[in-house]
């Protein structure tokens, strides 16, 4: 399933420098992988805002189906980082950051990405 996820205004740019899932208590066995994905439109084409701010809160949707928004595969596919079963999450080195925000709202759509295990085909 896939979701945009927006960021809350930074003023200024900050660099996220980790990461670690927060999955709900009873689906840590049906959470496979997630990773997530930089949204950015050139202000030729709208600009991220005002393509992405419409589908911050829109339910996720299978990913890559005809139903998703052309715009999440065609504007977010910037990779910035993966999580899989057995990991904790990561932490840069010290000397490595992932921008997020600033001045102009830059690196605050992405898009989320999570794929789910179901072997008992549980609905």
């Amino acid at each position: 399933m896939c979701r945009i996820v927006r960021f809350p205004h930074l003023d200024k740019t900050h660099h996220m420098i980790g990461f670690r899932p927060l999955i709900s208590e009873g689906n840590e066995e049906y959470v496979h992988h997630m990773s997530v994905y930089h949204c950015q439109v050139p202000e030729h084409l709208g600009g991220t805002k005002s393509v992405f701010n419409k589908y911050f809160n829109q339910e996720p949707d299978e990913c890559y189906s005809p139903s998703m928004p052309m715009e999440w595969s065609k504007h977010c596919f910037t990779f910035l980082f993966t999580w899989a079963v057995g990991s904790e999450g990561e932490m840069f080195p010290d000397h490595v950051g992932s921008p997020l925000g600033g001045p102009d709202g830059d690196a605050t759509y992405f898009k989320l990405e999570i794929h789910y295990d179901n072997p008992g085909r549980r609905t």
